[in-house]
Parts: C-alpha cells; structure tokens; sequence
C-alpha cells in the first residue's frame, strides 16, 4: 500500500494508554513520538519506509548560543523512517529508526556579519525497540529508544513536560554539539472483566547535551488507571500518577508533581 498526506510517522506506536493531559499516553516521556508530519509512505507487509517534510527546526534552549539568522536554512533530502513489524502468536517485536539531515549555508551577509563563515550540519537519528505480549487477559508492552538531536526532527518532546528538547547547540566555532537523547518505557495490563481493565505504566527520558558544564535533562513519569466500560463505546478511566521532573540542563531540581482525575469518553 501507499500512503500520502499527513498520519502517525512508522517511529510511533502507542503502548500508553495515559490520559493525563488530553492523552498525554507518555509520549515523548519514554513513548517515542513522530507526530504527525506530511510524506509518502509505503507499505509491504509489516515493513513500512516513509520519506517525510524535513523539520528544518533550528530551536535553541534557553542558555544556548543562538543558531545564526543571518544563514541560509537549506536541505535537500527528505526526513527518512522505517519500522518493521514482526508477530509471532501473541507477541509482536518491532524495531524502528530514523534520519533527518538539513544544513545552515553561509552567505555573504552571515560572513559580514561575522556569525557564521563555513556551512553548519545538522544530524538527527533514532533507533529503538517496542514489544507488545498479551497472555489472555494480561498483557505488558515495552519501548526503548536511542538518538541524537531529536526535536529538530520534529520527534516529540515530553507532552507531560520535564524535559527542554534534545536540540543540536550551535558552536560559534562554526560546527555543532550534539544532544544524545534516550529514553524506555513499561506498560502492563489486566482485563478483569469485559468491561473492567486495569493498567500501569513508567516512562523515562534523558537529554544530555555534548556540552562543557550543561548537564542532562531528565525526567520520569508513572501512573494506574481503570478503564471502565459503561455501555458499548462508553468509557470512564479514572486515573492517578506521579510526574518527577529531576534536573534541567543548569543542574536545578524542576519540582515534581502528582495528578489525579478521571475521563469520560463516548465513541460514535
């Protein structure tokens, strides 16, 4: 099959059935999370290679050194993502990765100017892992994930904060230090009943610029919920959780938080 337009990117797969947040589903908190960009996407089996809009994102965090606006933001080449499903009975196991790589060109007013006097490149990639097993009414999914510079990609950062972006950091040198990113996740469930369910789940992430004396950002997050079926298509998920969002890239404690609530849902 073929596929043109704009959908979940093949990096993502939702594992996480958290509804914090408007369905936050720890996303980008150890969930890997493509978003939704345009492209092509083919489809042969379980395997699926998709050729995307190139993100072309120049975000800095805070403290960082600005990127030059005096350059020329330039790509010829596609954001690239792959996943290959692959089912044995009631387990699956599914790799999956990614590649963007757009530059920053000098130009005659960058060099005046003196910002920027040589071509920058910037470089993302994931690799990661997910597995989902169900044995009857039980069932647990997992996710690891592995990369550099992932939100000038566009792949997501935490939707439950606690983390600043995994963002290459201009060198005014002329060259790049990049962020190596990763982060994993758990998620186990039981069908008590055909209209009861329970589950839990955890999810890390860490961002650790290659940089002099900026530390990594990091955060984790855990929650339980019900998921309680009224009527067909009826739903109401009550729901608690913990989000710790540890140090940002100053080394400072970020706080923590705890959250409880419920979701009413009715699908038509």
């Amino acid at each position: 099959w073929l596929k043109v337009g704009k959908d979940y990117s093949p990096v993502t797969r939702f594992i996480s059935g958290q509804v914090f947040n408007e369905d936050a589903g720890l996303l980008g908190a150890g969930n890997f999370y493509g978003r939704r960009p345009g492209g092509l996407t083919l489809g042969i089996g379980g395997f699926e290679l998709a050729l995307l809009t190139n993100a072309l994102n120049t975000s800095a965090y805070a403290g960082a050194p600005a990127w030059p606006t005096t350059g020329d933001v330039d790509n010829n080449f596609p954001k690239i993502e792959a996943a290959w499903m692959l089912k044995f009975g009631s387990f699956d196991i599914r790799p999956f990765g990614g590649f963007q790589y757009f530059k920053i060109a000098s130009t005659d007013a960058s060099e005046t100017a003196g910002t920027l006097t040589d071509d920058v490149d910037i470089y993302s990639y994931v690799v990661g892992l997910d597995s989902m097993l169900n044995l009857g009414a039980f069932y647990i999914g997992a996710q690891g994930a592995y990369g550099i510079n992932w939100t000038n990609a566009n792949w997501s950062n935490s939707l439950i904060g606690g983390t600043a972006g995994s963002l290459a950091v201009f060198d005014p040198t002329d060259d790049v230090k990049d962020t190596e990113s990763w982060s994993a996740m758990l998620v186990a469930g039981l069908k008590f009943t055909p209209t009861l369910k329970f589950e839990v789940g955890a999810g890390y992430r860490s961002d650790d610029p290659d940089v002099s004396g900026v530390d990594a950002d990091e955060m984790w997050s855990v929650y339980g919920q019900a998921v309680i079926t009224l009527a067909p298509g009826v739903y109401l998920i009550p729901e608690a959780g913990y989000i710790d969002n540890m140090d940002n890239f100053a080394g400072d404690d970020e706080g923590y938080s705890w959250y409880a609530g419920a979701k009413w849902q009715i699908d038509f």
